[in-house]
């Protein structure tokens, strides 16, 4: 009885953690916990690209995420973050959401964000980005 309640206090204390923890691996691409969230995303005022992933996934890379121009880029980790991954409805990964001035403007798929050969089109993210940018102005 006393390992179940040591394990459960590890795991309460591993979840109260990454809730509040912001990490980045190296890749100049900022991880995101539900408090650094609200700061960074919902309460932005600009563009702002979201990342849903996982590091179980096989496509686990953002390389295409540091292409993109004239936002702010962040990643969410689905399962060290499930509050935030069930707010959106993220249920494949990866899954990348546009946001403007903290609203949700666009959602790709895993599914929609691969072309025929399996590579990740930016392009088509980088377009609607420079749209929104057009938008703002007119």
């Amino acid at each position: 009885m006393k390992n179940i309640i040591l394990i459960l206090l590890v795991m309460c204390a591993t979840i109260a953690n990454a809730q509040y923890s912001t990490s980045s691996k190296g890749d100049g691409i900022e991880f995101l916990s539900e408090r650094t969230f609200k700061n960074k995303v919902d309460n932005s005022r600009d563009i702002t690209v979201v990342e849903f992933y996982a590091e179980w996934n096989a496509y686990n890379q953002c390389n295409y995420l540091k292409k993109l121009k004239d936002c702010n880029v962040y990643r969410v980790n689905i399962d060290e973050q499930p509050l935030i991954a069930r707010k959106y409805e993220v249920k494949v990964v990866p899954t990348l959401i546009i946001f403007n001035g903290g609203k949700l403007v666009e959602k790709y798929e895993a599914n929609l964000m691969f072309q025929a050969e399996g590579k990740f089109s930016y392009e088509g993210v980088q377009k609607k980005i420079e749209k929104i940018i057009l938008e703002k102005f007119q």
